[in-house]
This record gives C-alpha cells, sequence and structure tokens, in this order.
C-alpha cells in the first residue's frame, strides 16, 4: 500500500519514460478510492500522451460499485477507437501501390 500511496515522487524513471507510450491509455479511477489515490490517475494521465482519465463516483472496486457506468466507459473508448481506425483504414484507400500508406495504416 506504501508503494501505491507514493507512487508519483517514487517513480521518477516511469515519469521519464510514459510520454514515450504511443498506445492509446484508457485510466478509470474511483473518486472515493480510499487505496490508491486518485493522484495516480491523474500522474499518469498527465504524461501519457494519448490516454483519457475517467473518474467514476465509486472506491476501489469500480468495476463492481458501478459496474454500469464503468462497462459503458469502456464500451464507448473502444467503440470511439475502432470508428478512428476504420476512418484511417478508409483514407489510406486508394493509394498508388500495396504498401502506400503502410505506417498509417498501423
Amino acid at each position: 500500500m506504501r508503494y501505491v500511496r507514493t507512487y508519483p515522487d517514487e517513480v521518477p524513471e516511469l515519469a521519464r519514460r510514459l510520454p514515450e507510450i504511443e498506445t492509446p491509455v484508457l485510466i478509470i479511477a474511483g473518486g472515493r478510492d480510499r487505496v490508491v489515490p486518485a493522484a495516480n490517475a491523474e500522474f499518469l494521465s498527465a504524461r501519457l500522451p494519448h490516454s483519457r482519465l475517467v473518474v467514476i463516483d465509486a472506491g476501489h472496486f469500480v468495476w463492481e460499485e458501478a459496474a454500469g457506468e464503468y462497462a459503458s466507459t469502456i464500451a464507448d473508448w473502444v467503440a470511439g477507437h475502432r470508428q478512428a481506425a476504420a476512418q484511417r483504414r478508409e483514407s489510406t484507400r486508394g493509394l498508388d501501390g500495396p504498401n502506400q500508406g503502410l505506417e498509417a495504416r498501423l
């Protein structure tokens, strides 16, 4: 538990490396979580370039205490990323050659 509470102070290497992560990240935190402070989620969100932070009115077990909101948050996030990926694929069609635009699709 002590590690969790001092997370932003004791993990300087993580703080330096988080901005390098290009993968989209959904961060869900319980606003009334007494185990993992919301500051930890805010720490991650501030440093991950492609993140979204959602704070739900719940304690540590967000997925149990606010199951509907938790599930819809994840479903909406996944749907948004699927839609964005489909739009990227559509925008790269018709380019010259089979490998043109490959980087955009990855």
